[in-house]
C-alpha cells in the first residue's frame, strides 16, 4: 500500500518541526465537516455487510455498500437461491503467511456479536476498517491534548514572568570516599564553611578521601501546609 512519506523520508532533517498554524487549521476544519466520533461498525453479514456509522443519538450512515433495490432485472443474483445479493465494501488485507495484500470482502472480515449469532456485525477484523472506525475520535482526542498543553504552557509562562528568584544562600559539606573505589558521599550540610573544613579535617584519618565542598541554594517563600 503506498504510503504517505515522513517528513524525514521526504527529506526534512528535522522531523520534530511544530505544525504550521494553517496546517493545523485545516485539520480542524476537516474533523468539524464530519459527523461527530464515536463511530462503530453494524450491519449484517450476507444483508449488506459491515456498515459504518455515529454511536450516539441521531445515528447517521458514515460508509456502506450499495443496495440493489430497483428491481429492473439487472440486479446481480445468487445462482443458488436467486436472491439479490448486496454490494459489499472491501478492505485492503494481508494475513500472517501470505506475500501479498488481497482485496477482502467486509463479509469475510466482519465479526460477529456472538458464537450463536455471528451474522450481526459489531466490528471488522481489518487495520484499515479499525482505523476508519476510530480516526476521527484519535483526531479529536490528539487536538484536546495539544489545546490542553498550550494552556499549561502558557500558566507556566505566565508563572514565570511574575516569579522573583530568591538570592542562594551557599551551603557547605563534607565529601567523602569510604574506600578508592566507593562513590563520592556528602554529608552534613551546614552554613558554616569553617565547620565544613574542620569536619573534614577530623574524617582525613579515617577515609581516604575527604575535602570539603559548596553549593548554591534558594529557597522558596514560606506557605501553608496542604492536606
Amino acid at each position: 500500500m503506498p504510503q504517505n512519506p515522513t517528513p524525514a523520508a521526504a527529506g526534512d532533517t528535522n522531523p520534530t518541526t511544530n505544525l504550521a498554524p494553517e496546517r493545523e487549521s485545516e485539520i480542524r476544519a476537516d474533523l468539524a465537516a464530519i459527523p461527530a466520533p464515536p463511530w462503530r461498525w453494524i450491519g449484517l453479514r450476507g444483508g449488506g455487510g459491515p456498515q459504518l456509522v455515529t454511536d450516539h443519538s441521531g445515528r447517521q450512515y458514515l460508509l456502506r455498500a450499495a443496495k440493489p433495490t430497483d428491481h429492473r432485472g439487472d440486479e446481480l443474483l445468487d445462482p443458488e437461491t436467486d436472491a439479490v445479493v448486496y454490494g459489499d465494501l472491501e478492505f485492503r488485507d494481508q494475513r500472517r503467511g501470505e506475500t501479498y495484500s488481497l482485496m477482502r470482502s467486509g463479509n469475510s472480515l466482519a465479526v460477529g456479536r456472538t458464537e450463536y449469532d455471528p451474522d450481526a456485525i459489531i466490528g471488522v477484523a481489518n487495520p484499515l476498517a479499525h482505523w476508519f472506525e476510530k480516526s476521527a475520535q484519535h483526531a479529536t482526542e490528539l487536538l484536546a491534548e495539544v489545546d490542553a498543553l498550550r494552556a499549561r504552557v502558557a500558566e507556566l509562562e505566565a508563572l514565570a514572568e511574575t516569579a522573583v528568584l530568591v538570592p542562594g544562600v551557599i551551603e557547605y559539606g563534607t565529601a567523602f570516599r569510604a574506600t578508592e573505589q566507593a562513590p563520592v558521599e556528602v554529608h552534613s550540610p551546614t552554613e558554616s564553611r569553617d565547620e565544613a573544613a574542620a569536619r573534614a579535617d577530623r574524617y582525613r584519618d579515617m577515609y581516604p578521601v575527604v575535602h570539603p565542598v559548596q553549593r548554591t541554594v534558594h529557597y522558596g517563600e514560606w506557605t501553608e501546609v496542604t492536606s
